[in-house]
């Protein structure tokens, strides 16, 4: 199968994939897919690289098995699996053997453009207390139809159709809806609407602000609630505290950081809004358990 792409995408994002073949250009927005033939994934050996800012991207292995490790957390993925990744996540796949799939890759903007429904699905993972990427079991039902959807995508990227954006967008929308139902993206706690939909804009708040803000109240105000009725409602949901869910996206950065070894802890820290090194350090071990110069240590030898 070769590798098919539609709309330009960056170079600096592209580099790491062999020969694309580049179709009708296009500024805006981008898309690309590709058999996982094409990609780094079936390289003999362990492939690491990390996720382009603004790229999300969907995994499909209809045949084979690896081990992901993305973010530091490991997870065993097999056949007909569905893996999802989102910007800034570092990860490292394994393969055991010859895979058989396909990569869907796409801009931020792109996903926006396809609807509620795909934002909320890759948002959600976001979520602290539980995996960090989701990995979708598919039956053979849906395996079916996802791949007629995978074919149609394909047959629009393979040839210059009117409203080929808008149809991509379309069939986006459609396979995150059916992936959707494939995986529980609420505890089963009874939350009203309004409640749900605080939640959403908290999480996608503390991702888009955590390095200027790090306090309850300064999120209970953007949201224009009480600090206690915001901690109310995301402690009910997820089972932990608005707070901790900062501090864990503080740390989730400071980790995937952690990962250059060009980057001292005091660079690290200013990037993370710590003007106190000191003060970074004693943040980072008691939300670990471990000194951040221990913590490198531990993932060098991991990726040795």
């Amino acid at each position: 199968m070769n590798p098919l792409h539609v709309y330009p995408i960056p170079s600096s994002i592209t580099s790491g994939y062999s020969n694309p073949v580049n179709l009708k250009k296009e500024l805006h927005p981008s898309f690309e897919i590709r058999a996982l033939e094409s990609t780094p994934f079936c390289k003999a050996h362990a492939s690491s690289k990390s996720v382009t800012e603004n790229l999300y991207e969907i995994i499909w292995i209809r045949k084979g098995s690896g081990k992901f490790r993305i973010d530091m957390q490991a997870q065993e993925i097999h056949d007909h699996n569905v893996v999802l990744l989102s910007p800034g996540q570092h990860y490292n796949f394994q393969p055991f053997g010859i895979l058989e799939g396909y990569s869907i890759c796409f801009s931020e903007d792109f996903l926006c453009l396809t609807g509620r429904e795909a934002c909320d699905l890759f948002h959600s993972a976001k979520q602290t207390g539980r995996n960090i990427f989701p990995a979708i079991q598919l039956d053979n039902n849906l395996q079916g139809d996802i791949d007629m959807i995978v074919q149609n995508m394909i047959k629009e990227c393979s040839n210059c159709f009117k409203s080929r954006s808008e149809v991509l967008q379309g069939l986006l929308k459609i396979l995150m809806i059916y992936l959707s139902r494939k995986i529980d993206t609420h505890p089963a706690t009874t939350l009203s609407g309004s409640s749900k939909e605080l939640l959403k804009k908290f999480v996608l708040l503390v991702d888009q602000n955590f390095i200027r803000k790090k306090m309850v109240n300064d999120y209970a105000s953007d949201l224009f609630v009480s600090p206690n009725y915001l901690n109310e409602v995301v402690k009910k949901q997820t089972g932990f505290t608005a707070s901790y869910h900062i501090q864990k996206r503080v740390v989730l950065e400071a980790k995937r950081l952690a990962l250059n070894p060009e980057i001292n802890m005091k660079a690290i820290a200013f990037q993370l809004g710590y003007d106190d090194v000191a003060h970074f350090s004693k943040f980072f071990k008691s939300c670990n358990g471990i000194s951040f110069t221990d913590f490198r240590k531990k993932i060098n030898t991991m990726q040795d």
